[in-house]
């Protein structure tokens, strides 16, 4: 899917996701998320303690949570980032922070509270979290088709 994950400085744990609601269901561009081998749990520090790439773009408040995972694209394109809970989500590319180009909400029975979108070129990439509040969180990174592959 043009998108391979790496573990940067903090444990990467897969595994499946949790059971959701009957008749709930992801975005049909993020389906990954209900399929086996899902979202990555990302393991999420105290800010202080986080090795960021760079500072993140919003100050995290005191005594939240952070993390950082990198991440490769292989084909242009916009690309979702799905989170499980509640965090402040930068990218970060080799130029700097690269602007979301769009903001949602998953619903809340398929387990998806945040999604932002990045326009993004192939290269590597840190995915930066902060001012969470929980210990760990689901992430997907997946490439939103295009008009044609709908």
């Amino acid at each position: 899917m043009g998108i391979a994950l790496l573990a940067l400085s903090l444990i990467l744990v897969g595994g499946p996701a949790p059971a959701q609601e009957e008749g709930c269901a992801p975005p049909p561009s993020l389906a990954a998320w209900a399929a086996a081998g899902g979202p990555t749990t990302l393991t999420l520090e105290p800010v202080d303690t986080v090795a960021w790439r760079r500072a993140p773009e919003r100050e995290p408040t005191t005594g939240s949570r952070g993390g950082v995972m990198a991440f490769t694209v292989a084909a242009a394109g916009v690309h979702q980032v799905a989170i499980a809970d509640n965090a402040w989500i930068d990218v970060a590319g080799p130029d700097g922070f690269v602007a979301s180009v769009e903001h949602g909400h998953g619903d809340p029975c398929a387990g998806i509270r945040k999604i932002v979108a990045f326009d993004l070129t192939p290269g590597d990439y840190v995915l930066q979290l902060s001012g969470a509040e929980a210990e760990a969180t689901r992430v997907l990174i997946a490439p939103r088709p295009t008009e044609d592959e709908r």
